[in-house]
Order: C-alpha cells, then sequence, then structure tokens
C-alpha cells in the first residue's frame, strides 16, 4: 500500500501484522522506519558578494528538515559544506566567476534528501590596476589599464566635468575619450563588469586636464 497525507522530513514507523479470518486473532507484527523526502527549498536571496565570497540564504522547505548540503563550483572542482542553517557564506573564491551553487534538503538519517534547488551567482571583478592617462589634446584624452586579477567579462568607463557625465563599455583595455572641452579638468572612472552584465568591481579613477 501507499501511505498519503504525511509530513515532508519526518520518519514514520510502519507496522504490518497479518490477521487470520475470525479478523482479531493477530500474528506479531514486524516494523520498519522511514523518513519521507524533505520538501522542495523555496526562493533563495543573495545577500552580499565580495570579490572572494558569495554569502546566500533560503527559505525552509515545509515539514522537517536536519540539514543542508551545500555544493558549489565553477566548472572546475565541487566544493561541499554541510550546515543546519539557511544562511551560508561561501569563501575562497575567485573574483569575477559564476559559480553554480545547489542546496539539498536532508532529513534525520542523513541519507533521505529533498530534490536539489540550484542557481548561479557571481563573485564581484576585483579592480582594474595601472589606470594611466596615456594622451592628452584640447578635446581628447587617452587612458590604458591592466586586467584586474581573477576574471572579468568588459570594462565601463565613465567621465565627467563634476557637469556632463558619460558612459560607455568596453573589452579592450584602452580607450580614447573624445569630444570634451578644452582645458577642462575630467575625472576618468573605470570598472571590470562581470559576466551577467552587472556585477562590478570598485571604481578605479583618475583626473586629467586637457590642453588648452
Amino acid at each position: 500500500m501507499t501511505i498519503s497525507n504525511l509530513t515532508a522530513g519526518v520518519q514514520y514507523k510502519i507496522n504490518v501484522t497479518a490477521v487470520a479470518d475470525d479478523n482479531h486473532t493477530d500474528g506479531q507484527s514486524t516494523a520498519v522506519t522511514q523518513y519521507t523526502r524533505p520538501g522542495i527549498i523555496g526562493n533563495h536571496h543573495i545577500v552580499s558578494q565580495n570579490t572572494s565570497s558569495i554569502s546566500v540564504n533560503w527559505a525552509s522547505p515545509p515539514g522537517e528538515v536536519f540539514m543542508y548540503r551545500l555544493e558549489w563550483h565553477n566548472g572546475g572542482v565541487l566544493m561541499t559544506r554541510y550546515t543546519n542553517d539557511t544562511l551560508a557564506v561561501l569563501s575562497e573564491l575567485i573574483s569575477g566567476t559564476n559559480y553554480t551553487i545547489t542546496v539539498t534538503a536532508v532529513a534525520g538519517d542523513n541519507e533521505t534528501e529533498g530534490d536539489p534547488y540550484t542557481f548561479t551567482s557571481f563573485t564581484r571583478p576585483e579592480l582594474v590596476r595601472n589606470l594611466t592617462v596615456t594622451n592628452v589634446t584640447t578635446s581628447s584624452v587617452s587612458v590604458d589599464w591592466s586586467e584586474p586579477e581573477g576574471n572579468s567579462s568588459f570594462y565601463r568607463v565613465q567621465w565627467t566635468d563634476g557637469q556632463i557625465n558619460d558612459t560607455v563599455y568596453v573589452s579592450e583595455t584602452s580607450m580614447t575619450i573624445s569630444n570634451l572641452t578644452a582645458g577642462v579638468q575630467y575625472k576618468i572612472i573605470v570598472t571590470a563588469v562581470a559576466d551577467d552584465n552587472h556585477t562590478d568591481g570598485q571604481n578605479t579613477a583618475v583626473t586629467q586636464y586637457t590642453s588648452k
């Protein structure tokens, strides 16, 4: 038979007894214990990201859970951790990198598991290095920089004279900013952006006057 309407993640003891044809003379009971599978984990929330860690929490499933197994990887070695909490900090990660994270609820027998819940998240890229002005004219400023440590996909370059702001996105590590006003100071900001197009690192900035 199938016993229904049970609670997820709970241990049940099931007794089976043979009964004679008089409907009341029965034999000895035979019993088995079994956990139901834990329920489905609810939505996750990325609490914070930095260049080497991701903090994440998730909604506990209905019923009971003994612990959670976390697994994460970036396409390489699979890392594993067990926790009793619905919040975890994954550390010693590579900057600007996409990680696949799986959370699985485990019942009290340490082996009966619910369905895995999988999502992805990027760490923040590191700062770009060696941002330098390489050429200046009356209407342009050229800059270059070195790639950040770890990974990134492209760069956001912003510049402002304090009143007008402009932004471009480039994949190269240099660019010439044109159509500037002569004799004006500009602040130029370069930020590495991860491959999800929105997880960015901290800004690196340089200031420069155009020629008169």
